[in-house]
């Protein structure tokens, strides 16, 4: 495993944290759950970064919890500071915000970490990594849940 692939998805999961930290700023209306989805997007930093000093050197970090593609992971953090920049300087409708959110967390850098959370493997590692994430889980279906409850369709 490529130690700059691993950086690269910390330095994704930092980006979308910063993006719904942002929204926590704009809309007020729904600051705790954009509040929520920030820590957790932190968290899965601090996980990843975690797992690399930890099981990097032992070159037993689980492969499965990232994608190796490091174009798509590139790609993906470029696209999404890009969309914070701008958003910085023109807010979106609120609708939009959700919008985008689950359109970053079907992305391949977020997504692959989903999946590889609800796997239920029997490997030690990845039994750790997934106690350790615990309830953060399923931002996508935790956004569109929210947006549903709160009326935004």
């Amino acid at each position: 495993m490529n130690s700059e692939i691993i950086d690269t998805s910390i330095a994704l999961e930092l980006a979308v944290a910063d993006l719904y930290l942002l929204f926590y700023k704009i809309y007020p209306e729904d600051s705790d759950f954009w509040w929520k989805m920030s820590i957790e997007e932190k968290g899965h930093a601090a996980l990843l970064r975690s797992g690399r000093d930890s099981f990097m050197p032992l070159q037993k970090f689980p492969e499965e919890l990232i994608t190796t593609s490091l174009n798509k992971l590139k790609n993906s953090l470029r696209l999404i500071t890009e969309k914070t920049n701008e958003i910085k300087e023109n807010p979106l409708p609120r609708k939009e915000a959700f919008y985008l959110a689950v359109e970053i967390e079907e992305s391949a850098g977020e997504h692959h970490y989903q999946e590889f959370m609800a796997d239920s493997q029997d490997e030690v590692i990845n039994n750790v990594f997934q106690k350790l994430n615990g309830a953060d889980k399923d931002h996508r279906d935790r956004i569109l849940s929210y947006m549903k409850e709160k009326g935004i369709k």
